[in-house]
């Protein structure tokens, strides 16, 4: 037995002369049912030594179960030797620790894969996560506490819902050319787990759970329903619910729900946001399709993005009673253990349009909503400042359903609405700057105009947020003169801090007015499109100067008390701000931070951060501020963390986290850590 618990370990530790970051690849599932307790697997590389696993807010908790990092060949078979020496002894003689070795061996072997399809993502870490009933739905940070420090963060989700969640993927093998076939793999679910035919009410509550097989002949669903050799078997699951599953290569899943006639159904998908940006894969992005089905075969409802979002949601009326079959696979039929994906589904509230889409600091607002299955029209936005631009908003439905979230940005400018007719230069729209308009471009052919008057030599911004407040629209902006010439015009402007958006659709520009007169701006659609859900805001005003901070990445980590780490700083800079910008960390207390203040030019820097402390029970977050006089004002703005993310082998993004985290590496800590199972933090 000493051979075989030295050969176990193995599996379990590597060689760590070498300093590698550890980073995730994946959480499966990526989220979970509050006041429930379920199993999650995490892909990633260097993450051996993994004695904690970390979240964001409150309310979420995790042990440790296993870590199985990828073998070699040279191991794979010495692991084969050594079941091969416990199946000699017969079954009634062996030991209960025997029979435990023997099936972890077993599941090893049976997943082992000589050539992964990603490296990064092969090493896997298992453990228990359990949310609390008080737990804050919504978007959290994962990491996790790994011996070569923390891990980059991926999103993770809490719902109300009951979750339906299938086997997690094995390693899918890399595809080689011309032997593509080779790397199809058939997800086996296991006999023991979603075969049963329970009842509904015990099916709901079961915290994680695969729903019951469905036969092909007992679907009785044509062509739409017939299974490839790569495909799963169709489950029958009960809406409302939450549907966990991972695409492997050239796979469809299907789902069979029983619908009503007259309901509003929703399916709305989470895939691009669990995990941004593929490195290695072209778009980037898994980029997934849903189709539904009626209970003869015709698709009667098919979606493969949502406006200008990667990830689709489809919303139907059913017309008739009957099974529906739900399908869901990748547009080009890639996959592997990454391609993750979350569902809601069910006649749930979902928010299609609203207006507007900010408001005033201090002011009252209301947001007039649109869309499906709500019980009201209209959300009530706090607009206290609270130091955020942008605040998340959700309505309420039925059974105190969440909706989908949608931004609201705040701001300190007057703010007013466009006044319908304001299309043709008779009726533009008289301001009196500076302003904030909230618009909408009703229809293609909508385009509003304002007025306003100036005089020589004035600058004057124009910049419009929509696409950052997730409206469609894609914005062109003009300022004509009084002699009808155009002295500025923008349609796209980058900004690196817009997050997820590869479109900056978003438009933006800067003009020093020639004469003195009445000068007319206008806003129109760049795709001559419309309709309700096509709002923005519009910011017409003199030059105010701003700036935001990312810090890339998004943690840093100590070897002990007077140690330090590095991050890169870097500073967005807004209305042509071109002023020095000073670092320094607000809090908690045991840190300190060195960075030389920002030049006029300069937009990237480094920042030292130290601690005094020696060790730390949980990973804690830095509060990082930059500081700047503008126009006579001392202005504060808290960094955010980010991680530098590449896009299909070229293009690089920086997504920001939630959270700026700490943590001290302590290697007596981390050894006894993986000998007890460490707890994660309850929250902050």
């Amino acid at each position: 037995m000493n051979r075989i618990f030295s050969v176990l370990l193995l599996i379990i530790t590597v060689d760590t002369a070498y300093a590698a970051d550890p980073y995730i690849g994946f959480a499966y599932p990526a989220g979970g049912r509050r006041g429930t307790t379920f199993r999650v697997t995490i892909g990633g590389q260097f993450i051996e030594g993994t004695t904690q696993v970390d979240f964001s807010g409150e309310g979420l908790t995790a042990e440790i179960v296993e870590y199985n990092r990828k073998i070699n060949p040279q191991v794979y078979r010495l692991l084969r030797e050594q079941r091969q020496e416990i199946l000699f002894v017969a079954e009634q003689d062996r030991s209960a620790e025997q029979n435990r070795v023997l099936d972890k061996l077993t599941r090893i072997i049976n997943g082992y894969v000589q050539q992964p399809a990603c490296d990064s993502i092969a090493n896997i870490l298992i453990c228990d996560v359990t949310i609390a009933p008080d737990a804050a739905c919504g978007e959290r940070d994962i990491r996790l506490v790994a011996g070569r420090g923390l891990t980059n963060p991926m999103s993770f989700f809490v719902d109300q819902l009951p979750e339906y969640t299938a086997p997690p993927l094995p390693t899918c093998p890399k595809p080689i050319l011309g032997k593509e076939e080779q790397a199809l793999r058939k997800r086996q679910l296991p006999r023991d787990r979603g075969t049963e035919k329970k009842a509904d009410s015990e099916m709901m509550s079961s915290p994680t759970m695969m729903g019951e097989k469905v036969s092909t002949d007992e679907m009785n669903m044509g062509e739409s329903g017939e299974l490839s050799e790569t495909d799963d078997p169709v489950v029958r699951i009960r809406q409302p619910c939450v549907v966990n599953g991972q695409i492997a290569p050239g796979t469809v899943d299907r789902y069979l729900v029983k619908c009503y006639a007259g309901q509003e159904l929703v399916v709305d998908v989470k895939a691009r946001v669990l995990v941004p940006y593929l490195a290695d894969a072209v778009p980037g992005w898994f980029q997934p399709v849903v189709k539904l089905c009626d209970s003869s075969g015709a698709a009667v409802a098919y979606n493969d993005d949502y406006m200008f979002k990667p990830d689709p949601v489809l919303i139907y009326r059913i017309r008739k009673n009957g099974d529906y079959l739900l399908s869901i696979y990748d547009s080009i039929y890639r996959g592997r253990e990454d391609f993750v994906y979350r569902m809601r589904i069910g006649p749930l509230p979902f928010v299609t349009s609203r207006f507007p889409l900010g408001g005033q600091i201090g002011q009252p607002a209301r947001v007039e909503i649109q869309g499906v299955n709500l019980i009201q029209n209209h959300v009530i936005p706090s607009t206290h400042a609270n130091g955020a631009d942008i605040v998340e908003l959700v309505s309420v439905g039925k059974n105190k359903v969440f909706s989908n979230v949608f931004p609201f940005a705040l701001d300190s400018l007057p703010d007013a609405f466009e006044t319908e007719p304001n299309n043709s230069g008779d009726d533009a729209q008289l301001l009196r700057l500076p302003i904030i308009m909230n618009g909408c471009i009703d229809t293609p052919s909508d385009r509003d105009l304002y007025r306003f008057e100036a005089k020589r030599g004035a600058t004057v911004v124009a910049e419009v947020k929509a696409r950052r407040l997730d409206s469609p629209l894609d914005s062109t902006v003009m300022i004509l003169a009084p002699s009808g010439l155009c002295v500025g015009y923008n349609d796209d402007y980058e900004d690196a801090g817009s997050g997820l958006n590869t479109h900056h659709a978003d438009s933006w520009l800067s003009v020093t007015l020639p004469e003195d007169g009445i000068y007319t701006c206008v806003i129109s659609d760049a795709q001559h499109r419309g309709g309700a859900a096509y709002a923005y805001r519009l910011r017409l005003s003199s030059p105010r100067p701003d700036f935001e901070i990312l810090l890339v990445p998004s943690h840093v980590e100590f070897s002990g008390a007077k140690s330090s780490d590095n991050v890169e700083a870097h500073l967005i800079r807004r209305d042509g701000f071109t002023g020095p910008v000073k670092l320094f960390l607000k809090e908690p207390q045991g840190f300190t931070l060195e960075a030389k203040p920002f030049e006029a030019t300069q937009n990237v820097t480094r920042v030292t951060i130290r601690t005094v402390l020696k060790e730390l029970s949980e990973p804690v977050a830095l509060k990082i501020e930059g500081e700047a006089q503008i126009d006579g004002k001392t202005i504060r703005r808290e960094a955010l963390g980010a991680e530098d993310r590449m896009q299909a082998f070229l293009w690089r993004h920086l997504v920001p986290s939630r959270e700026m985290c700490a943590w001290i590496k302590n290697r007596s800590r981390e050894k006894n850590g993986r000998k007890k199972g460490k707890v994660g933090r309850k929250g902050k």
